[in-house]
């Protein structure tokens, strides 16, 4: 009984407290993930990127997991540049509850969630140019009022959020004369020059670098794993020849043992002694 108490009592083993949070760190980046099968996994188990279609611009969610996290909330950075009652100054995701709220029985997903939600319900107001994502580069749950699949959305009786009245009307092609119109056409390197000079190329462009430098750390990073890897596999070698040394020498000690055993049955034995009294 008073051993029964004991183990009722007894502290928890820090081991098995760390091998929890372990778990649940993992269930909470796959309830991320879960909710967003495209979230970048920029750092594994530390920082993810959702992306977010608002409109005919595109968000990007900075999701970083700081070491104590479920037990410490996420940090939620947004861009580019915006307007929101839910955003500060530095582009932080401050006044959402649940991420105020965040504990380890909280859904990061759900959270996260939250935020688009908001988000689609009140746009916020960019600071920067945002360029418009396409709609096969998202599920179509990501976003609610763009475009889908290349179709305008209307609004009242009005097409809005269409790429090719965006475009028309940022170069103002209405005001153009048809002479205009058909020396633009014409010209390639016109048309090439207009599009550079476009703020939807030079977001795409601007991704494409970002994109291109994440690949690159990447690598780096895979690289650096490279020495630990080969360690591991020459212990990994040392291991599996200890093991067939090991199994070969039980092998040999096993078959020894049986020979001694046949040796030494009763009847053997008996045998023995008869043979040496005729001696």
């Amino acid at each position: 009984m008073v051993e029964w108490f004991s183990s009722f009592w007894a502290k928890p083993n820090a081991s098995d407290n760390t091998n929890q949070l372990i778990q649940k760190r993992k269930d909470q980046i796959q309830s991320l993930k879960e909710g967003f099968p495209r979230a970048f996994e920029v750092r594994p188990d530390v920082e993810y990127h959702v992306a977010v279609n608002v409109g005919a611009a595109m968000i990007s969610l900075n999701i970083f997991l700081p070491q104590d996290f479920p037990q410490c909330k996420p940090t939620v950075n947004v861009s580019p540049r915006l307007s929101h009652p839910w955003v500060n100054q530095n582009m932080s995701i401050t006044g959402c509850h649940d991420l105020n709220q965040f504990s380890v029985h909280t859904s990061l997903g759900r959270v996260i969630q939250t935020i688009v939600n908001e988000f689609q319900r009140n746009p916020p107001l960019l600071l920067d140019h945002a360029y418009p994502m396409p709609s096969d580069a998202i599920p179509p749950s990501y976003g609610a009022t763009g475009a889908v699949g290349g179709a305008p959305v209307r609004d009242s009786g009005n097409v809005v959020n269409s790429p090719g009245n965006s475009i028309s009307s940022r170069l103002r092609l209405s005001e153009w004369s048809t002479a205009e119109l058909q020396e633009f056409l014409d010209n390639e390197d016109k048309i090439n020059q207009k599009i550079v000079e476009l703020d939807e190329y030079k977001g795409f462009q601007a991704t494409k670098s970002g994109l291109c430098e994440g690949n690159e750390a990447l690598a780096r990073y895979n690289l650096s794993l490279e020495p630990s890897i080969q360690q591991e596999k020459r212990n990994l070698r040392e291991k599996v020849f200890y093991v067939f040394s090991a199994s070969a020498h039980t092998s040999c000690v096993s078959e020894s043992e049986c020979h001694l055993a046949t040796w030494h049955t009763p009847m053997f034995m008996k045998l023995c002694s008869v043979m040496s009294s005729f001696c």
